[in-house]
């Protein structure tokens, strides 16, 4: 999955395979899509999707300057910024959420915001995502 500033883009959902015991484990690798684990609930016979995703996101701060984030619970982290948690945030308040994209690697993700805060990622970002 792959969310760009509010557009999401996603394959087909996968065909999963026949369960032959409760509680069975299977691993999937899609393109862009990875589930972590689908496990068979005993209860009802029906598979459990948790999809693992990390975010990389922009948030505009009161004084005009721009935040780089990175989490795996985009609505967690924006919570904990809006109430002060974050000390990067806490006196610039309020903000506004500019751009947020969604990987499936969390090696790609973290990459992509330490690029974002370089000399050269802060160039891209002024040009292309804000």
């Amino acid at each position: 999955m792959l969310v760009w500033t509010g557009v999401r883009f996603s394959p087909a959902p996968p065909k999963l395979p026949e369960a032959s015991r409760e509680g069975e484990l299977f691993f999937f690798n899609l393109h862009l899509f990875l589930f972590h684990r689908a496990l068979v609930d005993p209860s009802t016979g029906l598979y459990g999707l948790f999809e693992m995703t990390w975010t990389v996101y922009i948030l505009k701060c009161s004084d005009g300057q721009y935040y780089t984030g990175f989490t795996n619970n985009l609505q967690r982290r924006l919570k904990e910024h809006q109430e002060g948690k974050s000390f990067s945030t806490s006196y610039r308040l309020p903000f506004e959420v500019v751009t947020y994209v969604v990987f499936t690697d969390r090696q790609k993700a973290y990459a992509f915001e330490k690029y974002l805060k370089s000399g050269s990622g802060i160039a891209f970002r002024n040009k292309r995502l804000i």
